[in-house]
């Protein structure tokens, strides 16, 4: 016998089976259709139609179809961005003609494929085994109005292990090695033989804002010279309808006058697109393009392989903190949806304070 349960504003039913807890979601909000909806899934759980027992298997796209909607309802937007996005690399990727299809053989192939190439790194492959892992739960969970679990076999992303992260130290640029590798980019650009390379010319651009604004990373592929106020030594992050930042939020960033100008004037446009002006938005994803292959080119010449863009990122914190300034204004610039992201990460950077002699 199930029983009627909330959790949130959704109703579920809810019983033990094989010594554990199970529920599924009724879809629905009021009571008195969740009783009835109970009812038909009692009925039809009496008639041996959603036994656990009965391999119950379903194609990708007709639970992704099923699922998203009430995703939607059920999480905020950049959640169901991030997994729908991981969501369309595991259909691209293991090509599934059923979700049961898949084996943890399969994943842990996969997994070992990502490590030998590079092509993700540790925190990506562990955030899309942990997603992949969710959704594939929530399979067994969601019912379709009237109609049954979509799906009741094994989860082939509950069995592998999380690739494991060196956290100790995150390391940080030196403002030396900074600037270098920005030269080694900026000299790559201006070669004759990547005159005709978009990438490999516009690299010294993406390398000066991701060292001296701090942006993340779809922040530096979609920025547009509007972004760039050289009147008010600004840089505007801003949304419009191909895009929107990881916070839903515009912010302002000081334009660096002495380190990051004079490597933007020059090019200086009236519109468009600083990098690759001429690629369009992609809708399928935030990274309207990439520039990893002429990245990698010059971290390895600089000497500096180890470095990503989040790396600029987290060493354009690290250096502002550990120069005296306010964590709240650097949780500003840095577009942080709240100073305490800020202050629990770079905290311990500050300077020595006089007020601890007062112990």
């Amino acid at each position: 016998m199930a029983s009627l349960i909330k959790r949130g504003k959704t109703y579920y039913a809810a019983w033990r089976e094989n010594g554990k807890q199970r529920r599924v979601s009724l879809e629905t909000t009021q009571k008195a259709e969740a009783k009835r909806r109970l009812g038909i899934w009692e009925r039809k759980r009496a008639e041996a139609k959603w036994s656990l027992e009965q391999v119950i298997d379903v194609a990708p796209a007709t639970f992704w179809n099923a699922y998203l909607p009430y995703l939607k309802r059920q999480r905020a937007r950049r959640t169901v961005e991030i997994k729908e996005y991981f969501w369309k690399r595991f259909a691209d990727e293991f090509q599934p003609e059923t979700l049961g299809s898949v084996t943890t053989a399969q994943v842990e192939r996969w997994k070992a494929n990502q490590i030998d190439s590079g092509n993700y790194s540790p925190h990506t492959i562990n955030n899309f085994m942990k997603d992949m892992r969710a959704i594939y739960n929530a399979a067994g969970k969601v019912a379709l109005g009237d109609a049954g679990p979509l799906y009741n076999g094994d989860n082939p992303f509950s069995g592998p292990e999380r690739v494991p992260i060196d956290n100790v130290g995150r390391r940080v640029l030196s403002a030396e090695d900074r600037d270098r590798l920005v030269g080694v980019a900026v000299e790559h650009a201006t070669t004759a033989y990547n005159r005709n390379e978009p990438q490999a010319r516009e690299i010294g651009l993406v390398l000066a804002l991701a060292a001296y604004t701090g942006m993340r990373k779809s922040e530096v592929i979609n920025c547009q010279w509007s972004w760039l106020d050289f009147d008010s030594k600004l840089v505007r992050v801003t949304q419009d309808a191909t895009y929107r930042t990881k916070t839903g939020r515009d912010r302002d960033i000081p334009m660096n006058q002495t380190l990051l100008r004079p490597i933007l004037e020059p090019h200086r446009q009236e519109t468009g697109y600083v990098y690759l002006p001429d690629k369009a938005p992609n809708p399928e994803t935030k990274y309207r393009a990439t520039f990893m292959r002429s990245w990698k080119y010059v971290t390895e010449k600089a000497g500096l392989e180890w470095v990503t863009p989040h790396t600029m990122r987290h060493s354009w914190f690290t250096r502002l903190i550990g120069q005296g300034v306010l964590e709240s204004k650097a949780a500003k610039w840095g577009g942080h949806k709240t100073g305490s992201i800020t202050v629990d990460t770079y905290t311990h950077l500050a300077q020595y304070d006089e007020d601890i002699e007062k112990l």
